[in-house]
């Protein structure tokens, strides 16, 4: 076989070995937790909104943040959560009710409250975190 062939086989398999490692979700060597809950403000399942898990400085110089929608006052992160340690924990929700489309055709969406921000160690008991956002972040409707 000549240098050329073979140089282009080498090639084409190591390429062959990326995708193949990719495919398989060969992951990011971190231990994480499956974390789950629901969401709810005023009593009620939050609808339409967002769960975010940031690494405080406790966790260490390699730690993921972890972005969850939250559907119906509900989110899982399957094997996609954070790792061990202190997190900093943001919830938004959005009012879809109150939507509007202005002139450009884009819609908009009111916010249910106003950002909920606290802390948390991670994994939770039971891997569950619910989170009951207090009637003190409502955002004043006009």
């Amino acid at each position: 076989m000549d240098r050329v062939v073979m140089r282009q086989s080498c090639v084409w398999l190591g390429s062959l070995a990326l995708v193949c490692l990719a495919l398989a979700g060969c992951g990011d060597g971190l231990k994480r937790y499956r974390v789950k809950g629901t969401v709810t403000f005023e009593g009620k399942p939050v609808q339409f909104g967002a769960i975010f898990f940031e690494p405080t400085e406790s966790v260490g110089k390699i730690a993921p943040t972890v972005y969850l929608p939250v559907r119906d006052g509900k989110y899982d992160a399957n094997d996609k959560g954070p790792i061990a340690g202190k997190y900093r924990v943001v919830v938004g929700g959005m009012d879809k009710s109150r939507d509007r489309v202005d002139d450009d055709g884009i819609t908009q969406t009111a916010r249910l409250f106003q950002d909920y921000a606290f802390e948390v160690e991670m994994p939770p008991p039971n891997n569950t975190l619910d989170v009951e956002v207090p009637a003190s972040q409502a955002i004043p409707r006009r």
